[in-house]
């Protein structure tokens, strides 16, 4: 008699998947308007941050900065790329970047930005599930 499979693990933001938290924090010598306008300029990141290949714009942002929708596609160490679709859903200038995150890896992705004296600390929090 065959045996039925339940699947183990069902698809989509809901699913009942552990989610990852990835969290990358940097210290930058820099006024934290300098690091914001970086950050919020993600067209250019692949010039100057080695794991983005490319940006993408696939949809305009709205007045406020608010809902521009941006393909990314990642490479790090492993041997393949992540395409991602990143929608940004909040930001509270200078400090707070909040996305939502959908394609190889589905989320939310949350910046935090902060300044010390002459350091501005950015903490990029990404929790996931694939």
């Amino acid at each position: 008699m065959d045996k039925v499979r339940e699947p183990a693990v069902s698809q989509g933001i809901g699913a009942i998947m552990k989610p990852y938290v990835f969290r990358s924090v940097w210290c930058l010598r820099a006024p934290v308007d300098v690091v914001w306008d970086a950050i919020t300029d993600s067209l250019h990141w692949p010039e100057w941050w080695r794991g983005v290949r490319r940006v993408e714009e696939i949809e305009a942002e709205r007045p406020g900065g608010l809902g521009h929708l941006r393909r990314y596609e990642w490479r790090s160490l492993l041997p393949y790329s992540l395409l991602m679709d990143i929608r940004s859903t909040e930001t509270l200038y200078p400090e707070t970047i909040k996305g939502t995150i959908e394609g190889a890896l589905q989320g939310t992705g949350f910046w935090h930005l902060h300044q010390d004296g002459d350091i501005c600390t950015v903490q990029y929090d990404m929790t996931v599930v694939t």
